[in-house]
C-alpha cells in the first residue's frame, strides 16, 4: 500500500514540475511575441570629437616677483592691487636722500675731471679730436675723468636701484604697504602680472597624450560656473610623464577678456577630431551582463541584440569601434526592456 502511495506521490511532483516548464515556456513565448512600441535612429558615419576631461588651473606665462636690488627702508608705494600699469611706470621708492646727494657729487667729480683732461690737452696743444688713442688714454687716467666716469656710472646704479618700475605693462597684485619698514633684496614688494599671456595648466594621463598636439584648441570654464567659457590653444606639451602618471599640458587663452585670473581653477575640455566613426545617440546603448548593447531594427519588426565596443563619447553621441555598421536602423527607447528577436513596433520620435 504504501508503495502505491508513493509511485501516486512521484507522478503528482513530475506533473507540477511539468506544468511550471509549461508556464515558464509559454511566458517566455508571451514577451517574445509582445509588441513593444519603440523609436528609431540611424547609425552613421561622421567626424567624432573625442572629449577628453580634466582640471586646470589659469598662469601667466609673463610673471614676475617685484624686488629693491638695495636693501633700505621703503618710502613710498605709488601702485594698488588690481591696477593696469605700463612699461616703466614708477611703482615703489627707498629712502635715497643720501644716494641721490652721492649722485649730484659724482656729477661734480666728473666735471672737474673733464675740465682738467682739456687743460691738459691745450698743455700738450692738442685737441679731443686728433689726440692718438695711447695719449688719450694717458690723459683720462691723469685727469682722474676715467675714475669720475665710473664713480657717476656707479652712483647711477644705486640710486637707480632704490626705484622700482614696471619692467612691461601688466596687472599689479600682492602689493607690500608697510611704509617706513626696512625690506631687502629678498622681499617681494609688488607681483606683476601681463594678463595678455594667461594660459591654463592641466595634466593628462599618459595614455591620452597619444590625441594631443600643439594647436588643438580646448575649451576651459572656471569652477564656480558663472563665468562663460573661453577657448585656449595648446602650445606646450612637457615631454615627460611625473611620478603619478601623468603629462603637463599648457594652453594659450585666445581673447581673454579679464574674466578669469591668475591662480583660477577650471576645467578644461579637449575636443578631439576623429573621422569616419560610427555615430549612435546615447540612447541607443544599454548595459547587460556589464557589457554594452545595442539593438537594431531588422525586417521593420524584430528587435536584434548587438555587442558593441565604444571608442569614446561626447555630451550626446557614442562612437562606435566594433559592432554595427553604417546605415543600421538603432532602437532608442524602450530598450531596456528588449530581448533579441522581441517584436517591435516603431513610431514617431
Amino acid at each position: 500500500m504504501k508503495f502505491y502511495k508513493l509511485i501516486i506521490f512521484v507522478f503528482l511532483l513530475l506533473s507540477c514540475q511539468n506544468n511550471k516548464s509549461s508556464n515558464k515556456q509559454k511566458n517566455k513565448e508571451s514577451i517574445q511575441h509582445q509588441v513593444i512600441k519603440v523609436k528609431t535612429a540611424i547609425a552613421r558615419k561622421n567626424t567624432f570629437n573625442k572629449q577628453i576631461q580634466a582640471n586646470g588651473i589659469v598662469k601667466a606665462a609673463q610673471k614676475t616677483d617685484l624686488h629693491f636690488k638695495n636693501t633700505g627702508y621703503l618710502e613710498k608705494i605709488a601702485v594698488k592691487n588690481g591696477q593696469y600699469v605700463k612699461k616703466g611706470k614708477f611703482i615703489a621708492q627707498l629712502e635715497n636722500e643720501l644716494l641721490h646727494n652721492n649722485l649730484k657729487k659724482a656729477e661734480i667729480e666728473l666735471a672737474k675731471a673733464r675740465q682738467k683732461y682739456e687743460e691738459l690737452l691745450l698743455s700738450y696743444n692738442l685737441n679731443d679730436s686728433n689726440v692718438k688713442p695711447e695719449v688719450r688714454q694717458k690723459l683720462f687716467v691723469q685727469s682722474g675723468l676715467a675714475e669720475a666716469e665710473n664713480h657717476l656710472q656707479e652712483a647711477r646704479i644705486q640710486y637707480r636701484n632704490s626705484i622700482l618700475t614696471a619692467p612691461f605693462s601688466g596687472i599689479v597684485a600682492n602689493v607690500t604697504t608697510d611704509t617706513g619698514k626696512l625690506v631687502t633684496p629678498a622681499d617681494t614688494i609688488a607681483t606683476l602680472i601681463n594678463p595678455h599671456t594667461y594660459q591654463v595648466v592641466f595634466k593628462l594621463m599618459e595614455n591620452e597624450i597619444g590625441f594631443i598636439k600643439k594647436g588643438l584648441k580646448v575649451q576651459t570654464k572656471s569652477i564656480s560656473g558663472n563665468l562663460p567659457a573661453q577657448t585656449a590653444v595648446i602650445n606646450d606639451i612637457n615631454p615627460m610623464v611625473d611620478a603619478g602618471g601623468t603629462v603637463t599640458i599648457k594652453a594659450r587663452l585666445l581673447n581673454n577678456n579679464q574674466t578669469l585670473v591668475e591662480g583660477m581653477h577650471t576645467y578644461v575640455t579637449v575636443n578631439i577630431p576623429v573621422s569616419e566613426m560610427i555615430l549612435i545617440p546615447k540612447k541607443a546603448l544599454v548595459v547587460r551582463n556589464d557589457k554594452d548593447v545595442a539593438f537594431t531594427l531588422h525586417k521593420g519588426n524584430t528587435a536584434k541584440w548587438h555587442y558593441v565596443e565604444v571608442f569614446g563619447e561626447n555630451t550626446t553621441h557614442y562612437a562606435i569601434s566594433q559592432g554595427l555598421k553604417e546605415g543600421d536602423t538603432l532602437i532608442i527607447s524602450n530598450n531596456m526592456n528588449l530581448a533579441h528577436d522581441s517584436s517591435v513596433e516603431t513610431e514617431k520620435e
